[in-house]
């Protein structure tokens, strides 16, 4: 950190989840990782949370943190239409017929739950399970657990690597069931949101603030109640939720944008010579771009004045977005900057 600062520079660090609470840690590690967030939280200028959640719980457990919000998303989805059906025909899968669970084969994702949960309910649909659990242990404790091996609903099926054909088996699922419990902003979610119609997830903060309104929630005990009610719902609601998903879901790279803003910030240690105040109002961001006679063209693009809730900022475009976490990066963040490309 002094060198850091010695040279100028700033720390900024993203933590991604609550690393410490995974169950897979052994308690000496647990604490080990415990004690490198609290040393984080301490030591960072900026921590840059990928979910409200992440950032609520810093602020709560340490003082004087300093984090902003910058979620990620996903990509659009394009998908050659039948590219599932020979995996499904496979396994003696039906189109819209099945319950769908995507994840690491660890505790802390539910996997007992759901079972339990699915196991207890008089659904038609299967329950299929795309995991690494061959030669897992987890796998027989499992089994031994809840006796799933006795329902043939259950079909544990293995790993996808074919993305393609991961969405197509996604976008031919009744359901999507999250039961991540640990974390911030999870890939699989968004994946799930962008293509899975309908999705019920386990109610925990991180999870709320990525889905909001756009998926039915489930605690440990109520996950059975929640698909008899999914199964009642009309066409037209599914639809509905389906739809408020695919608008949730950002779509923007956040490993990229990371990246940019730290060599940006690297290259421009001197702001003033790459980024000129030119409007007070947070609602309005103007960005120029010099042509080689000097002249330059300047566009100006309007913000929700509340754009630090950009999860939910759904009409503004990925580029915008870009534009707004550079000023953010800047040491005067209450104001918006002309930022000049040279050429």
């Amino acid at each position: 950190m002094k060198l850091i600062h010695k040279i100028g520079g700033k720390l900024y660090v993203n933590p991604d989840g609550l690393e410490w609470k995974r169950s897979k840690w052994i308690k000496p590690i647990q604490v080990y990782l415990k004690y490198s967030e609290k040393k984080m939280a301490e030591n960072a200028d900026l921590i840059i949370s990928d979910n409200q959640g992440i950032e609520d719980y810093l602020k709560a457990e340490y003082d004087h943190v300093t984090s902003k919000v910058i979620a990620y998303g996903t990509n659009d989805v394009v998908m050659a239409p039948g590219v599932a059906q020979p995996w499904l025909d496979k396994y003696g899968i039906q189109v819209g017929a099945y319950y769908l669970v995507v994840g690491r084969f660890v505790p802390e994702n539910n996997y007992e739950v759901i079972i339990r949960n699915f196991m207890n309910s008089s659904t038609t649909h299967d329950l299929v399970i795309i995991t690494n659990h061959l030669g897992d242990p987890y796998f027989e404790k499992l089994r031994q657990l809840t006796n799933f091996d006795q329902d043939k609903r259950i079909k544990f099926v293995g790993t996808v690597y074919d993305k393609e054909q991961l969405t197509a088996i996604r976008k031919h699922a009744f359901a999507y069931i999250h039961g991540h419990a640990v974390g911030g902003t999870n890939p699989g979610l968004l994946e799930a949101m962008s293509v899975t119609d309908l999705n019920l997830v386990f109610d925990v903060s991180f999870n709320r603030n990525v889905a909001l309104d756009s998926a039915l929630f489930w605690q440990i005990d109520t996950l059975t109640e929640v698909m008899s009610q999914a199964e009642m719902l009309k066409v037209e609601a599914i639809e509905g939720l389906a739809k408020k998903a695919k608008k949730i879901t950002i779509i923007i790279l956040f490993a990229q944008v990371f990246l940019f803003l730290i060599f940006i910030d690297l290259f421009c240690m001197n702001k003033q010579s790459i980024y000129k105040n030119t409007n007070k109002n947070p609602s309005t961001f103007v960005n120029g771009f010099s042509g080689a006679g000097g002249g330059g063209r300047t566009r100006t693009v309007s913000l929700p004045t509340d754009f630090e809730s950009v999860t939910s900022a759904n009409s503004i475009t990925p580029a915008n977005q870009l534009f707004y976490y550079i000023s953010i990066f800047c040491k005067n963040q209450e104001k918006y900057y002309n930022f000049v490309i040279f050429p």
